[in-house]
């Protein structure tokens, strides 16, 4: 059974209302009053700090620009759906494979040398005895060498919807306090209203099947003040470079785009009065075409690549290399709420 905070009624939902945000891009960019803003179709998102969201009023004026509707609350026919997501993301996790061969790209062939976990981490600002939750751990591997970051908190739950994840961050790190291993659901947190001082969602909120009752979950179980970090990718970035390549071959981007750098700034201000997004600068540099291959059949988005031959996409990949280098755009932010 997944562990539980004091007594309190797990049963309690709140529903989001309606706010009015600040937001403020890699520090230099803020704007107040959601409701009253807009952003003209020449402000497009184009691996800077400028935004592509739409706001309520230009929603109903039909201008301004978005990426990616805010998604709408799931009802009727549309709770197969849900389920049937819910089913593909706990098989593409049901092992660490697939995420593995993810990430040893980024690890093989990343220009930034920082890293993305390291990166991350770097903007956590935890206090004191805190307690802390993270959703969608993984593997857990983001945590290694940050004891520091670890041992500030009084407790730190690290879950998973899939168990072979959360089997994985406890062999990783082992079950000394305050590091506690739990199953949860975003969508259903088995936690009591104002328990944590941070809630991470880190790489995982696209893969939410109704975000809305996902957010309105982080936010009941935050404490008022207490921060949300949640670490996305953006639209421009690896897979879009491939399916350019491949373009040819019939190969299309299936990405999941319901929350990325892009709409993710507009989706979180209803729930939260202040939103700030970093961006982090990095690309790939491949010299050997089959890892991509590899990765491209690890995404589930990528239904259109397990049918072509290898040695075809391997073709492609290789007339595209300059020198014996594929040069590739990575595009990967955080947000960070409150």
């Amino acid at each position: 059974m997944p562990e539980t905070i004091g007594n309190a009624d797990l049963t309690q939902h709140h529903q989001p209302q309606r706010r009015t945000a600040s937001l403020r891009i890699a520090g230099n960019f803020s704007a107040k009053s959601w409701d009253s803003l807009v952003f003209p179709a020449n402000m497009l998102y184009n691996r800077g700090n400028k935004v592509e969201w739409r706001t309520r009023d230009a929603e109903r004026r039909g201008d301004g620009v978005c990426a990616a509707p805010i998604p709408a609350r799931m009802k009727g026919s549309d709770r197969m759906r849900q389920r049937n997501e819910t089913k593909i993301v706990q098989s593409q996790y049901r092992t660490t494979d697939k995420l593995t061969r993810r990430i040893s790209i980024h690890e093989k062939y990343s220009v930034n040398k920082t890293g993305f976990g390291p990166w991350i981490a770097s903007h956590y600002a935890f206090p004191e005895s805190c307690r802390v939750l993270e959703l969608g751990c993984g593997t857990g591997r983001m945590w290694k060498g940050h004891e520091s970051l670890i041992h500030r908190c009084a407790a730190l739950y690290l879950t998973d919807l899939s168990e072979a994840m959360t089997a994985a961050a406890r062999e990783a790190l082992g079950e000394e306090a305050p590091l506690r291993f739990a199953a949860a659901d975003i969508q259903d947190l088995p936690f009591p209203d104002h328990a944590f001082d941070a809630v991470i969602a880190n790489m995982m909120l696209y893969h939410v099947p109704d975000l809305r009752k996902g957010l309105s979950e982080v936010r009941r179980v935050l404490k008022p003040g207490g921060s949300f970090y949640a670490a996305t990718y953006g639209e421009h970035g690896i897979v879009e470079a491939l399916c350019r390549i491949l373009a040819p071959l019939g190969v299309r981007d299936g990405t999941d785009k319901r929350f990325t750098l892009q709409n993710g700034g507009g989706i979180l201000q209803d729930f939260f009065d202040c939103v700030e997004r970093f961006d982090y600068p990095d690309r790939l540099r491949v010299t050997d075409p089959e890892d991509i291959i590899d990765y491209l059949l690890s995404l589930p988005s990528m239904e259109s690549v397990r049918s072509l031959p290898r040695s075809e996409i391997r073709r492609h990949l290789n007339a595209a290399m300059c020198d014996g280098v594929l040069e590739l755009p990575k595009e990967y932010g955080l947000f960070i709420a409150k």
